[in-house]
């Protein structure tokens, strides 16, 4: 933006400094305190896209945060608005994603006069004091003069993979102001973002010398490490050691292939995978954060030392107790393990006969098929996906019992990658999946989402029509809260209300425009295989699954919702 005599108001200023900022697509729900800022992007050529609820909108700029790298921008109202939608702030302020949420403000001049009436918005809650007290890190734009660089430095704190907060109060946003020229280099670096460095040199002698006496070690890989593009480090210092590869979930595939490859640890574990578990003696985790997924909803390790590598210092043990802490960038603090450790010469995971057990399994054989004559197993419903989607695709999942089905639907990055069970809610996948499609417009987007979920979050099947998102909707219908009927059943009580009719939600679909088909058995999935392998359209298709399928052992059930 160039310097201008003639003020301007702060909402269209607002406005350009958003765009000058390289902002092309802005999320949100438009309300009174953001109308005019929303109309002024769209007539500058920044995108709006408009969601039905407030939730969904910020759940979007994470998703088109997490496909493209770029800052996700939200753009919500204040007072019922805030409250409406602070689920999906607080899922975003764990996800590790660059995501920058604007909020409309009460006046900032507490005696204004409102011309319009009493402002009903303003006897809710204090928006800044909530923030504060959920330590989300919050920019105002208090006075005029400044609301230009309190933008460029709320958008500079998300680009360090963070949440950042902008409230805009009312009256300033109409107040004017001479706009300032634009300075990008004040944006180029993220502030505050983790350090880079490798890990102390004392912790890092330590984790060689418990790594040197080892015979089964087993390197578990997360997003950490995916985003630290320590692949090839990681996989040296497996040869050196004599150590397996495994992931969490969010790394999923990234060893796909590979000898040493024993998939998902936690909760999507294979039989191969527990069986090296069961014989590991050490465990190096680089960049995952050992939740309740990675450990299954206990202790999977067993009495063995736990070595915990990531670059944020609060992850670190935040879940699971460990044993030595790491803290440094993974690349680096990788490399500086291989110089460090010694050979594991004739590692007993490398032999021939433990290499013969990886290149023998068989995945798909892993269970026995629970499909009944009107429903088919979530987990055979992913490797018939696996078989029928193009083969670059990208997933996005919502949360709930059907998640049985992810160890069978292959990724090529983990970052095609997308699970939406951060803060263990369900209903934020929706909004995920359009600002995932959004951002990758060319390749194909499936949501994974279960009765339960779709049924909240249905007003978005209007968004993806109306602004034309490339989305192939899966929806999983056990006709059931799925995870609470094994919750309820576990402690013996009756399921009756985590049940639901057998609604056909493709029928909803259709009478919206969308391509829309019901599925009961494998011949009818596999029969949509040109369906979803060329949707350039929306693409709606319920699956009826099998509510007996658990996704974990009862025994360490838990709640999705």
């Amino acid at each position: 933006m160039m310097n201008e005599q003639n003020p301007k108001p702060v909402f269209e200023v607002l406005a350009n400094e958003i765009k000058s900022l390289g902002v092309e697509i802005v999320f949100g729900l438009m309300s009174d305190d953001t109308a005019q800022l929303c109309a002024t992007l769209d007539a500058i050529g920044v995108r709006f896209v408009g969601a039905r609820h407030e939730n969904q909108a910020i759940s979007m700029a994470d998703g088109f945060a997490a496909a493209t790298g770029k800052v996700g921008v939200a753009l919500v109202g204040r007072g019922p608005a805030f409250a409406n939608g602070f689920n999906g702030l607080t899922y975003a302020k764990v996800t590790a994603n660059p995501v920058l949420v604007m909020y409309g403000d009460a006046p900032a001049n507490a005696g204004q006069a409102n011309v319009s009436g009493p402002d009903y918005k303003a006897v809710g809650v204090n928006q800044g004091d909530v923030l504060n007290a959920a330590s989300i890190r919050t920019f105002v734009t208090d006075t005029p003069d400044g609301a230009q660089s309190r933008l460029r430095e709320a958008f500079a704190f998300a680009q360090g993979n963070r949440l950042s907060v902008l409230l805009m109060p009312t009256d300033v946003q109409n107040m004017s102001v001479v706009p300032v020229e634009s300075k990008q280099e004040q944006v180029t670096t993220p502030v505050g973002a983790v350090s880079r460095d490798a890990a102390a040199a004392h912790s890092i002698r330590l984790a060689a010398d418990i790594l040197a006496d080892k015979k089964r070690p087993i390197i578990v890989a997360g997003r950490g490490a995916v985003r630290a593009d320590a692949k090839d480090e990681i996989v040296a210092l497996a040869e050196k050691t004599g150590a397996m590869l495994m992931t969490s979930v969010l790394g999923k595939d990234w060893f796909r292939g590979h000898p040493f490859n024993l998939g998902v640890m936690g909760t999507f574990v294979t039989s191969l995978g527990r069986r090296f578990l069961a014989e590991a003696d050490c465990i190096l985790v680089i960049g995952a954060s050992l939740n309740a997924l990675t450990m299954d909803f206990g202790d999977v390790f067993g009495a063995i030392p736990v070595i915990h590598l990531d670059a944020d210092r609060h992850a670190i043990g935040r879940w699971t107790a460990i044993d030595v802490a790491l803290v440094g960038d993974a690349k680096k603090t990788v490399q500086a393990l291989i110089e460090q450790v010694s050979d594991n010469l004739d590692a007993p995971q490398h032999s021939e006969s433990a290499l013969q057990l990886v290149r023998d399994f068989d995945q798909a054989k892993d269970f026995e098929p629970m499909n009944t004559q009107r429903t088919l197993d979530a987990r055979v419903v992913g490797q018939i996906l696996n078989r029928i989607l193009p083969k670059k695709r990208n997933l996005v999942f919502d949360g709930g019992n059907y998640m049985s089905c992810i160890p069978y639907i292959d990724v090529e990055h983990p970052g095609d990658f997308k699970l939406t069970t951060e803060t263990y809610s369900i209903g934020l996948g929706f909004g995920n999946a359009i600002g995932f499609a959004a951002g990758r417009p060319d390749e194909t987007t499936m949501l994974m989402i279960g009765d339960g979920a779709f049924l909240m979050t249905m007003g978005e099947m209007e968004t993806v029509l109306r602004e034309g998102i490339p989305l192939v909707i899966v929806a999983m219908n056990d006709c059931a809260y799925g995870s609470e009927v094994h919750v309820l059943r576990q402690h013996g009580m009756p399921i009756a209300l985590a049940q639901f009719p057998d609604i056909d939600l493709a029928t909803l679909a259709e009478t919206l425009g969308y391509d829309a088909h019901i599925v009961r058995t494998q011949e009818q999935l596999e029969a949509l295989a040109d369906v979803v392998s060329q949707a350039d359209e929306p693409v709606f298709i319920e699956i009826k699954t099998n509510p007996e399928v658990a996704l974990a052992s009862t025994d360490k059930m838990v709640s999705h919702d």
